[in-house]
């Protein structure tokens, strides 16, 4: 039989590096140690967790168990490499230093050497915000990333005949669907819901009692001859732990602004909605979390089972559709397979090479049958969510051998490991849900 404990949560958190000088990782390992039939009855054994490698960047666990008075033994417990047998279930973080890997790309800020102009008939900005690379946000810390100071850029708008953008005042909107941030700018909220405003931004002399423009953003340029970029207006930004945040992408939101011209250049004095006017980059690290969610796997006795009567009722010989291995991460993540046996259960001491010491089996994982290791190659898979909505992994085991003839042993066994790395960006990436 093949046993599988549910629970147990691992991550791998590609990122920027915790600082201990320890080598990169290639990514996270969930290994099933896979008993899959028996010949004799014997004790049952237990579900381990092996730190193979360093215990900072792998983790695996194993499953197994033989055949005891027909019934299903019990595990004795998660245990570690490091210390087995202590019984206590084991979960780990770490990061990963890989090169290259540590955060999103920083797209730089326009200066006033580099930035396009902006040609326009009316008044009107647009804005850059990015995060400096020594805040990052990892969304399975239960911290969040709490008031972080993010610079942001306007440039105006001008026309061809010298008119240009005197005077902005606007609010950010964020449309249907945008991740659940927190903005303020002057220590007043200036991040607003789709339809929910409060009337702003209102009349540019509107001055709040000498306090300025509470809750806008509002910002005064220069003459014909000055820049169009605006003076770092500071943002803090607070993003709440668990926000659905995607390693590598931008937020986007809307303005609604008012704004004067000068110059000829058209003012507007009615509240104008900008869609995508302000991006946003937050330093997102590609995080990931799995673990197996299922039942028991449990093939039962096969010592007097033929290959005939697997292929006749293969169904009988396969495991639940229903187990799964589930995943969370904030991007891309790949995914490898490999057996120990090549797909072949055997006993300690069995011959690989004898056909009567081994039993063939195959495991359909993101919808493949794989019966080899030349086979599963490397899959890419989109993004699963922080929620794991997308990250249903189905996994299943069929037998393609009976064990009639067989070599008789209580612990034919493989050892099948399962390799997810989180990445940053990914082209030709699939969705793995449900596959």
């Amino acid at each position: 039989m093949l046993r599988l404990r549910p629970g147990g949560i691992f991550r791998d958190t590609r990122g920027s590096g915790d600082g201990s000088g320890e080598p990169a990782s290639h990514g996270l390992r969930v290994r099933f140690a896979s008993l899959l039939g028996g010949f004799r009855r014997g004790p049952a054994r237990g579900i381990t967790i092996d730190g193979a490698q360093s215990r900072k960047v792998l983790q695996q666990f194993e499953l197994g168990s033989g055949r005891a008075a027909g019934r299903i033994g019990q595990s004795p417990g998660w245990r570690s490499a490091a210390s087995p047998g202590h019984g206590i279930a084991q979960v780990l973080t770490w990061r990963l230093a890989a090169a290259g890997a540590a955060v999103l790309a920083v797209i730089a800020l326009p200066n006033a050497a580099s930035a396009q102009v902006q040609y326009s008939p009316v008044c009107g900005v647009t804005g850059y915000a990015t995060a400096p690379t020594t805040i990052t946000y990892d969304p399975f810390s239960p911290g969040g990333l709490s008031q972080a100071t993010i610079p942001l850029i306007l440039q105006r708008n001008r026309t061809t005949q010298g008119g240009r953008t005197s005077e902005v005042s606007l609010v950010l909107v964020a449309p249907a669907g945008t991740p659940s941030l927190q903005v303020t700018y002057q220590g007043q909220n200036v991040l607003y819901q789709e339809g929910s405003t409060a009337g702003r931004p209102r009349a540019l002399n509107s001055k709040d009692g000498g306090a300025g423009a509470a809750g806008e953003i509002r910002y005064t340029f220069g003459g014909s001859s000055a820049t169009d970029l605006s003076t770092a207006l500071n943002l803090r930004v607070t993003v709440p732990a668990g926000t659905d945040l995607s390693a590598g992408e931008p937020i986007y939101f809307d303005i609604l602004y008012i704004c004067s011209g000068a110059g000829g250049m058209q003012s507007v004095s009615s509240p104008t909605r900008e869609s995508r006017a302000v991006r946003i980059n937050v330093n997102t690290v590609s995080a990931l979390q799995a673990y197996y969610a299922g039942s028991t796997l449990d093939f039962g006795e096969i010592g007097d089972v033929t290959t005939a009567q697997v292929l006749a009722n293969p169904t009988a010989f396969t495991t639940s559709a229903t187990n799964s291995l589930r995943v969370r991460s904030s991007g891309p993540f790949e995914v490898r397979l490999r057996s120990d046996n090549d797909f072949r259960l055997t006993f300690p001491g069995g011959n690989l090479t004898s056909s009567s010491d081994t039993i063939r089996y195959s495991v359909r994982f993101l919808g493949v049958d794989t019966a080899s290791n030349a086979t599963f190659g490397t899959k890419t898979c989109t993004r699963a969510g922080v929620a794991g909505t997308s990250g249903v992994l189905p996994i299943r085991a069929k037998l393609t051998e009976g064990g009639a003839g067989k070599t008789p042993s209580s612990n034919y066994a493989d050892t099948v490991t399962i390799t997810f790395t989180p990445i940053i960006m990914a082209s030709g990436a699939q969705s793995c849900a449900g596959l």
